[in-house]
């Protein structure tokens, strides 16, 4: 149980940091330390290396590393040492969540491993999803930058963004977390469970649709398909999902509202060629353009931790942009900490994918059904990473590795039996 509460706890915090930065982020540093110090002082019961027991986790320890390293060695040559060193110092607390999630995941005896991996996805979900529908009701938001820099039409129109302050940002959560709860449906048995669970994938779908994110809707669709393509008989119950989710989007909308019929608006949201036209395509293929200009003139170096948005608006950069983040934690990372690290963590990611698809041949039913998931959520996170304005700060971004490093190392590891009514280490 108290790995249960302590998962729970970390997402939680990590959830809700964007915006109570004061009680979220600081309340989730001083749980990933307090972590950090129990597991030291209990060296004997959960010994250190346990982190190299697989070739997965010795990977991401190679890489949390040199990447800690290189970011020290980024704030020399750093525009600005100071912004430099405070993301270095994010970076080592959230590093190290990713290890705090396979040590707690590692202690468990009694609760189910799939319990433990789904359960601060669905928590954090519906601590969400509260304020999400608290804004639908009132029309209110929790503050944001994002309120003061939004053009009229989208303020005007009915959105939501919960605790992550930008629409995009909690999206992007919302795409991860469905990965998880269908595997929840997946794994679980009872009538009971399942049935909670579908409404959490129907307010779920209906969420995601309301943060007018293109790139999250079309992910979750292709989600439920490919969960749908795998057990066929499943296909009219994922239909009734999607349908279901968009009936709800409409009650929530209200069709009393009448600007959530107006055809301009509607047409500024969803329609891909104006939003070209409006530069918000452009705009990122600008800020990518930057970013792999950044690594060519660091001669792969990277230009140091947090520095995009110190070279991003100058104007001797090939793309003239007005967004200062890069909105891609795989071209933050390029522009920021250079080819290196970018090399190892997608050898990292690589060799994820490698053992999942290992374990989706001659592996046991519930192995499988884990690893399947797993390479959905995988997936997920690709085109949540291109929706966030700024990956590497969010401590969710963090968790998801962790989760995905202890399903990987439990996967490896043939002396642990994954099962829906117990996790056995023999």
């Amino acid at each position: 149980m108290f790995s249960l509460l302590t998962l729970v706890g970390l997402f939680l915090l990590g959830a809700s940091a964007s915006q109570t930065p004061i009680v979220g982020l600081n309340g989730y540093r001083g749980m990933v330390l307090a972590i950090l110090v129990f597991w030291m002082l209990n060296g004997n019961r959960v010994p250190v290396k346990f982190v190299c027991r697989s070739l997965n986790s010795r990977i991401f320890l190679i890489l949390a590393i040199v990447w800690i390293a290189w970011g020290l060695a980024g704030c020399v040559w750093a525009l600005d040492y100071e912004t430099a060193l405070k993301e270095v110092f994010d970076l080592t607390f959230n590093l190290a969540s990713v290890f705090c999630v396979l040590f707690v995941l590692r202690s468990a005896r009694e609760i189910a491993f799939p319990v433990l991996i789904t359960a601060g996805w669905l928590v954090s979900f519906l601590l969400t999803a509260s304020v999400a529908v608290w804004e639908l009701r009132t029309g209110d938001h929790l503050f944001s930058s994002y309120l003061a820099e939004s053009p009229d039409y989208r303020l005007e129109s009915i959105w939501v963004m919960s605790t992550f302050g930008n629409p995009n940002n909690y999206a992007a959560y919302l795409v991860l977390c469905i990965s998880f709860i269908l595997m929840a449906m997946s794994l679980f048995k009872g009538m009971v469970t399942k049935s909670f669970l579908f409404s959490c994938s129907l307010l779920l779908v209906g969420l995601v649709v309301l943060t007018g994110s293109r790139g999250c809707a079309v992910a979750v669709v292709l989600i439920v398909f490919a969960v749908g393509w795998r057990r066929l008989k499943s296909l009219k119950f994922f239909f009734v999902l999607a349908v279901a989710a968009l009936c709800l989007t409409s009650f929530l909308n209200g069709f009393d509202n009448s600007s959530y019929w107006d055809l301009t608006l509607f047409e500024k949201m969803t329609n891909i060629e104006n939003s070209v036209e409006e530069g918000s395509f452009k705009e990122r293929l600008g800020l990518y353009g930057n970013a792999v200009y950044m690594a060519i003139e660091s001669y792969g170096a990277g230009v140091g931790p947090h520095q995009f948005s110190e070279y991003a608006l100058r104007r001797d950069m090939p793309y003239i942009v007005k967004i200062p983040n890069p909105h891609s934690f795989i071209f933050e990372i390029l522009s920021q900490y250079g080819v290196l690290v970018l090399l190892i963590f997608l050898m990292w990611v690589v060799q994820s994918v490698s053992v999942l698809l290992r374990n989706m041949r001659g592996a046991g039913s519930e192995r499988r059904k884990l690893a399947f998931f797993s390479l959905i959520s995988i997936g997920a996170y690709l085109v949540a990473s291109f929706e966030n304005s700024s990956y590497i700060p969010q401590p969710v971004n963090w968790l998801y590795l962790g989760i995905l490093l202890s399903i990987c190392n439990v996967l490896e590891s043939q002396s642990y039996r994954v099962c829906s009514k117990g996790a056995t280490i023999h």
